[in-house]
C-alpha cells in the first residue's frame, strides 16, 4: 500500500472549505450576483475555448502583466493564459519550458525540478512512486526541502524550475533559489496558488529577482469557481506566438467569462493590475490590441480578420445578437462553446431557480452524483474541473488500481485533452512534438486497419494491459470507433483483466441522442469521463464515474489520495446548475429531440454536401455532426491545417450568418425544428454559392491580413522592447 507521510495527509485532510470538502467556498454574494447579472443581460459564458477575444480576458491580461511588473526594474511585456485550474495552468507552464528548451536545442529534452512542500503536485503528476523511466509523466523531479532545492540546483542540469509558495519559505531563500537559476540559465516559475487570500499576501511588490513565469490558481477567484493562470514574459511565451502553435495548450472552459470576470472584479476591489485606470467599455480596436498584447497575439489577430470572434451584445439560447457595423445583427450560434452546451446560452431558470433558491448548507453535488448514478449505474463519481481535468483523474485512478499492469492501449486520433497526462491520449504528433518524454508503455492501435482486430486481441489477453482508453465516436474527425472492435473489448474484459476508460466529455449529457454514446455498446465500463455538457453553458465543471472494482483497488492503493481526489474539485454552486440543467433535459426529452434534429441536418444537407467541392461528406451523430472538409481539393490542399478550418468558419459565419468550428456542428440541444431548418438553408446557401475560386480569394485575402497584423504587432513589440 502506498505510504504518504503525516505532514502530507494531514494537508490533504485539511483542504475542506464547504460541503463535501474541496478547495472551494460556498458561492459568496458577489459570485452570486455576478452569474446573476451575466444571466440577465445575456451576456455569455462560453463561446470558443481558448479563442473567445472578451473584455474580461484583454483586462486581466493587462492587469496581470502590470501587477508582475512592480517587481522588475526594467518593465516588459508579460502574456497571460487562462487555464481550467491551477493543475492545468502547471501543466501548461511545464510545456512551455520544455517548448522553450526544445527549440534552444534543436529537439533537446530536460528536467523540470519542483519545489513543493506540500506535495499536492507530485501526488497528482506521479502518484505511483516508481522508477522515472516508468512514470506517466516524466522528466519531472520534485523535492519538499528548499536546502535540497538549492543543492539540485547547483549540482544539476535543468531546464526549469517552479517554485510552490504556501507562505512558510522566506523572502531570502526564494530569492537565493532564483538568483542561482538565474546564473544557470534556468527557466523559473513562482507559483502562488496556496495562498489562501492572495490579494492580501502576494509576493509580487517584495522579490527583486523576477521569475520569468507566474502561476496563480483558484485564489485569483477567491476559490469561488475553477481557474488557473500563468503570466510569462513575451521572450519566454515566443514559441506559442505562431499560427501553428498559438493554440499549443487550450482546455474545454479556458478563458470563460464567469472565471474572468470573478477575477476581474476582485482585481478592481483590491485596486491591483492598474485594472481601474481602463474604461468600462472598450472599443473592438482597443480590445483587440489589449488582447493581442498582453494575451495571445496570434488568436487576436487571426480571429480579428475571421470575425470568429464578433463583437455579442447578447445571448439567448442558440441565437446570438452581434455588433455589425453599429447595428444588431442576429446569428445563429451552431459552434455553442465546441459543444459546452446543454440547453444554450443563458438557460431559463438558471436564475429563479437556481440562483435566487441556492442553499449555502446543502449538497448538491450529492444529488448530482445520486442522479448520474441513476443514468449510468456508475457507483463512484469524481468531480473535475474541465474535460482534460476529467481525463487526468480518471488515468490516476486507473494506475492505482491496477499498478501491475503497465500497459496503456488507445486507438489512432483519439483525443482526450492537452494536460501533460491527457496529452499522452491525445495522438496527434503535432500536438506532442515538443513535450517529450511520454509515458513509456502506451499502444496506438489503428481501429480501421483491416488488421487491427488481431492486433488488438494479442494486446488484450496479454496481461500486460491495465487500461483501454478512447472516445466512442472521435472528437475530431468524428469517426465511430467500428462495432467489432468493440465487441471485442467487451468480450476480452473479465480474461484481460483491464479496465476500460470511455472518454465522453464531448458525447456526453444528450449530445450524439443518448445519454451516453457508449450506452448499449460498453457492457461493464471501468471509467467515463464527462464535462461540456455538464456546464450547462454557465459554470466550468466535469466529472469522473467510476465503476465498482476500479474505487475499490484504487483506494486500497493509496486511501489517502483517492478521497484527496474525491473533493478536491466539489464547488456546490456548480454542480447546482448542472443538476438544474440535467433535469430540465431528461423532463424535455432532450434524446429524442436531438435525433430528430440529426435527422432533417443530414435529410436536408447530405446531397448539397456530397455536391460540393469544399466536403465530402456529413460525419457524426446526434447534434455532434462534422461537414469533413475536402483537404485533398484546391485551395484546401495549399492553404494548410493551421488555416484551412477556421477559414471555413469565417466562410459560414460571413456568408451564411452560422458560426460553428472546425467545419463541426454543435449547436445547443434546445435547437428548435425552426431554428434547424433555417440553419440547413443557410448552410445550403453557401454550398451552392462557394465554388474553389470564391473559396481561394477569400482565403487569400484573410490570410494576407492576418499576417499584416501579426507582423505590426512584433514591430511594435520590438520597439516597445527597445
Amino acid at each position: 500500500m502506498e505510504t504518504i507521510s503525516e505532514e502530507v495527509e494531514l494537508c490533504f485532510k485539511n483542504e475542506v472549505k464547504s460541503i463535501g470538502g474541496g478547495i472551494f467556498r460556498p458561492a459568496s454574494h458577489l459570485f452570486l450576483d455576478i452569474l446573476r447579472q451575466k444571466q440577465k443581460s445575456s451576456e455569455p459564458t462560453f463561446v470558443f475555448p481558448t479563442k473567445y477575444i472578451s473584455l474580461e480576458a484583454a483586462k486581466i491580461g493587462y492587469g496581470l502583466s502590470h501587477h508582475v511588473n512592480q517587481r522588475r526594474e526594467i518593465k516588459t511585456i508579460h502574456r497571460s493564459f487562462f487555464a481550467g485550474s491551477h493543475l492545468d495552468a502547471v501543466s501548461g507552464v511545464i510545456k512551455l519550458i520544455r517548448h522553450n528548451h526544445w527549440l534552444k536545442t534543436d529537439g533537446g529534452q530536460g528536467n523540470v525540478l519542483i519545489y513543493d512542500k506540500k506535495q499536492q503536485l507530485s501526488s497528482f503528476f506521479q502518484p505511483l512512486k516508481t522508477h522515472e523511466e516508468k512514470l506517466f509523466v516524466r522528466g519531472l523531479t520534485f523535492t519538499q526541502s528548499v536546502k535540497q532545492a538549492s543543492q539540485l540546483l547547483d549540482e544539476s542540469s535543468w531546464i526549469g524550475f517552479i517554485l510552490c509558495y504556501d507562505g512558510t519559505e522566506t523572502i531570502k531563500e526564494i530569492e537565493d533559489l532564483f538568483a542561482l537559476c538565474k546564473r544557470k540559465a534556468i527557466l523559473t516559475a513562482l507559483d502562488e496558488s496556496q495562498l489562501e487570500d492572495w490579494y492580501v499576501e502576494n509576493l509580487d511588490v517584495r522579490l527583486k529577482t523576477a521569475p520569468d513565469i507566474t502561476v496563480f490558481g483558484e485564489n485569483l477567484t477567491d476559490w469561488q469557481v475553477p481557474f488557473g493562470a500563468f503570466t510569462a514574459t513575451a521572450a519566454i511565451y515566443e514559441p506559442w506566438n505562431t499560427i501553428p502553435s498559438c493554440l499549443t495548450h487550450s482546455s474545454s472552459y479556458t478563458g470563460n467569462t464567469l472565471s474572468l470576470a470573478m477575477v476581474l472584479a476582485l482585481f478592481s476591489k483590491y485596486r491591483l493590475g492598474n485594472v481601474l485606470d481602463l474604461s468600462n467599455e472598450l472599443s473592438r480596436d482597443k480590445k483587440y490590441q489589449m488582447y493581442a498584447t498582453y494575451v495571445n497575439p496570434q488568436i487576436a489577430w487571426i480571429f480579428f480578420a475571421s470575425g470568429l470572434s464578433p463583437e455579442i451584445k447578447r445571448a439567448k439560447g442558440s441565437e446570438l445578437f452581434i455588433d455589425a457595423s453599429g447595428k444588431e445583427e442576429r446569428i445563429l450560434d451552431g459552434a455553442a462553446g465546441s459543444g459546452c452546451c446543454l440547453r444554450g446560452h443563458n438557460p431559463e431558470g438558471i436564475v429563479n431557480e437556481v440562483l435566487d433558491k441556492h442553499n449555502r448548507n446543502h449538497d448538491y453535488w450529492n444529488d448530482l452524483c445520486a442522479e448520474l448514478r441513476t443514468l449510468t449505474k456508475m457507483p463512484y463519481c469524481f468531480p473535475a474541473a474541465s474535460g482534460s481535468s476529467s481525463t487526468d483523474i480518471a488515468v490516476i485512478i486507473a494506475l492505482l488500481a491496477n499498478p501491475k499492469r503497465t500497459r496503456i492501449i488507445t486507438f489512432k486520433n483519439n483525443y482526450s485533452g492537452k494536460s501533460l497526462i491527457s496529452l499522452n491520449l491525445s495522438r496527434y504528433p503535432h500536438f506532442q512534438e515538443p513535450f517529450h518524454p511520454f509515458y513509456f508503455d502506451l499502444v496506438e492501435i489503428d481501429p480501421f486497419d483491416p488488421n487491427a482486430i488481431a492486433v488488438l486481441d494479442k494486446e488484450l489477453i496479454s496481461g500486460k494491459v491495465g487500461l483501454i482508453w478512447f472516445e466512442i465516436l472521435q472528437g475530431q474527425n468524428l469517426e465511430m470507433i467500428p462495432a467489432d472492435v468493440i465487441d471485442l473489448i467487451n468480450k476480452r474484459k473479465i480474461e484481460g483483466g483491464y479496465l476500460i476508460g470511455i472518454d465522453e466529455i464531448l458525447t456526453g449529457f444528450y449530445r450524439t441522442g443518448n445519454f451516453l454514446c457508449s450506452d448499449g455498446l460498453i457492457l461493464k465500463p471501468d471509467l467515463i469521463a464527462l464535462a461540456k455538457g455538464m456546464s450547462d453553458m454557465t459554470f466550468p465543471i466535469g466529472c469522473v464515474l467510476v465503476s465498482e472494482q476500479a474505487y475499490l483497488l484504487a483506494k486500497q492503493k493509496n486511501s489517502t489520495f483517492v478521497t484527496w481526489l474525491e473533493n478536491h474539485f466539489i464547488t456546490q454552486i456548480g454542480s447546482h446548475i448542472a443538476l438544474h440543467g440535467l433535469r430540465k433535459a431528461i423532463e424535455n426529452n432532450t434524446a429524442e429531440h436531438v435525433k430528430k434534429l440529426e435527422t432533417m441536418f443530414i435529410s436536408s444537407l447530405k446531397a448539397e454536401v456530397m455536391k460540393s467541392p469544399l466536403h465530402t461528406d456529413i460525419k457524426g451523430k446526434g447534434l455532434l455532426l462534422y461537414m469533413k472538409l475536402n483537404k485533398k481539393a484546391f485551395p484546401m490542399s495549399i492553404l494548410g491545417e493551421e488555416y484551412i478550418e477556421f477559414l471555413m468558419s469565417s466562410l459560414y459565419l460571413k456568408r451564411g450568418k452560422v458560426l460553428f468550428l472546425n467545419s463541426r456542428l454543435t449547436p445547443p440541444l434546445t435547437l428548435t425544428i425552426k431554428q434547424m431548418e433555417e440553419l440547413c438553408q443557410s448552410l445550403k446557401g453557401v454550398l451552392k454559392s462557394t465554388n474553389r475560386m470564391h473559396l481561394f480569394f477569400f482565403c487569400l485575402k484573410q490570410v494576407l491580413v492576418i499576417h499584416v497584423l501579426c507582423m505590426k504587432q512584433k514591430i511594435k513589440e520590438y520597439f516597445l522592447r527597445s
